[in-house]
Parts: structure tokens; sequence; C-alpha cells
């Protein structure tokens, strides 16, 4: 054989080799498509999920610990909300996982909310029911290359509103008997809770919700004057300045205070005084 074709043998298996070794670099280091999971330097990325808000995916979340409620075909993340929760914790916890929209338009039979306690629903939207969730990759560094497992991206825990700004619009949407707050001496106070221990009866102060109602309480509403302990009752009810800023946990403090006072002890006290 001509020395010839002995080198142009040798030259084509030279190529066919180099082109074999390129080969296998590029398909090593060539970037993985965004749709799948990609494993390098010890750590694994998960792609984009969706889910879809579904009664079954709401109903996975039906603890104190994880609570989703279905209002008005709208799914909200009401979790950190339970511990704020003015009337406290034990009247959400039944509707974790469920749809609580008739619950919530008549405060659980007692009325319907404010305004103000839309407002703060509405910060914990997560989303339509039915609706699909897009949620963001999620990243776990380092992470066993051998495991075949990817952690799933969960939708972010929605912002509670923990302030309340005192000003007179929202004092003014407390304004009937499921929901009552008053002006006096400057004090906003939460007096639902009382209303049905005052010793006058609730019809006295229900005129006055969601208003000041600083010269009906000094004039005991023209009757006279109401006694120390009566005001003393009314300062644990207090949850802020008119004007000023109050957080929820005030709000909710005021509310439980209220259902403690023993039937308008203070102006009980006050009447035996006249005898």
């Amino acid at each position: 054989m001509k020395s010839e074709n002995i080198l142009g043998i040798i030259g084509i298996v030279i190529v066919g080799v180099l082109l074999g070794y390129y080969t296998e670099v590029y398909q090593r280091n060539a970037p993985v498509p965004r749709s799948t999971a990609a494993i390098s330097n010890g750590s694994q990325t998960a792609s984009s999920t969706s889910f879809t808000l579904s009664p079954e995916t709401v109903a996975k979340h039906s603890t104190a610990g994880d609570c989703w409620m279905i209002i008005e075909n709208k799914v909200y993340n009401v979790t950190q909300y339970l511990a704020l929760h003015p009337g406290g914790r034990s009247i959400m916890i039944p509707f974790c996982g469920a749809d609580a929209t008739q619950a919530f338009l008549t405060k659980a039979g007692q009325g319907t909310h404010s305004q103000n306690a839309v407002q703060q629903l509405g910060a914990l939207l997560v989303g339509n029911l039915n609706a699909s969730i897009i949620t963001a990759p999620a990243v776990t560094s380092p992470l066993n290359t051998n495991s075949s497992s990817v952690q799933q991206a969960t939708p972010p825990v929605p912002t509670v509103p923990t302030s309340v700004t005192l000003d007179a619009a929202t004092v003014a949407s407390h304004n009937n008997a499921q929901d009552c707050w008053l002006i006096i001496h400057g004090t906003v106070y939460a007096v639902t809770g009382y209303l049905n221990a005052h010793p006058g009866g609730r019809s006295i102060i229900i005129p006055f919700c969601g208003k000041d109602a600083t010269r009906a309480f000094d004039t005991k509403a023209g009757a006279g004057s109401h006694s120390s302990a009566a005001v003393s009752e009314l300062a644990r009810l207090a949850i802020g300045a008119f004007g000023g800023t109050t957080t929820v946990q005030n709000v909710q403090r005021a509310n439980t205070s209220a259902q403690q006072i023993p039937g308008g002890q203070g102006d009980q006290e006050e009447e035996n005084e006249h005898e």
C-alpha cells in the first residue's frame, strides 16, 4: 500500500476521533431547556410550576397552620390572619379549606363586615377560584445529584395588614350594632361586644356607632354623668387616638375586653350610689 494512502487513512481516523470528542464536550456543556430540571455543580433548579385553584386544591389547606378559604369564588390565604381576627380564630378555623362565602357575608349570622374588614380580606387574595397559578422556580443547593426530586415552589403567603388608620372614614365604616366604634374625647373605642352589657341598653349606644359620642357620654345621654368605674371600663375598649393609627391586635384586645366586662358593673354601682 502506498504511503500516501496510509497517511490519508490515518488522517481520517484522527479527524473522526476529534469530531467525536468535541461533540461529546458540546453536549455535556450545552444549556438545559428551561422546561426541565438542570443539575449542575451540586445544585438543582426547578422549572416554573403551575396548579389550579380548584375546590380540591383549597381543601388541602384545611388547618389552622395552613388555612385557605373560598369567598365569592375567590381564594384567600388567611393563615397569618387567624390570630389577628377581632372575633377570634375559632370563628374562622371551621371554614379552612372550604367555602366561607355565607359566613363572611353574614358575619357568621351577626350582620355584615365593615369596609375595613373587606379591604383587609382583599390583601389576602391568592387568586380566582379555578384559575391557574404559575409559581417561580425554586432552587435548592446543595442537593444530592443522585436524587430525582425537585423542590416545588409554592405561592407566596400574602402580607397580612396589621395596622389600621383611625380617620373619619374608617370609624364611620363601623356604624352598626354588629361592628360599632365610637369617638370620645379624641379616642376611638371598639364597643361592639359591650352593647348587650350596657346597663342603659344597647339602643342608647347604637345611634352613635361610627360617630363622635363625646357629648352623649359626658352627659350620660342627658341623664347625668358616668361613674369613675364606667370611665375605667370605657378605657379598656380604647383602640387608639382619632386621626392616628392602631394595630389589629389592639382592636382584637378591645373586643376581648368588651366581652369580659360583667354587665356594665360601673353604671350599676353608680345607680346604687343614688339610691
